[in-house]
């Protein structure tokens, strides 16, 4: 039996495909990749504070509220976030319906445009 994940095979057009595997990513049977999940991660997800993460997301909404807005970058920088933390905070407050896109968008450090995020009155 020859290894199709690793040999190069022709198309019908004639161009030569390689099918390449990192080290972050397995291929699962369906032919969909997905992040490995690491000791680490298991270990961190674990350990998660409800409390720690209800104070973060409280800080994250009266951050934005407080300056009629920010985008993610913003929040980040101001609170000394890291980037997942505040993503995924940013997603569960605009899930639960605290937090709206503004339309707005603003530049990160690298210059790629950002949603400026809003709070809902409550």
């Amino acid at each position: 039996m020859t290894d199709d994940l690793t040999n190069p095979r022709k198309s019908k057009a004639g161009s030569i495909h390689k099918m390449l595997f990192d080290n972050d990513h397995m291929v699962r049977p369906s032919g969909t990749t997905s992040p490995r999940v690491h000791e680490n991660s298991i270990s961190a997800l674990e350990s998660l504070d409800p409390a720690a993460k209800a104070r973060r997301a409280q800080q994250i909404f009266e951050y934005i509220k407080t300056n009629g807005g920010a985008t993610c970058w913003e929040i980040e920088m101001a609170l000394g976030l890291l980037h997942q933390s505040a993503s995924s905070t940013i997603t569960k407050l605009r899930n639960a319906g605290h937090l709206v896109d503004t339309g707005e968008r603003r530049p990160t450090i690298t210059g790629r445009m950002a949603t400026v995020w809003g709070a809902v009155a409550q």
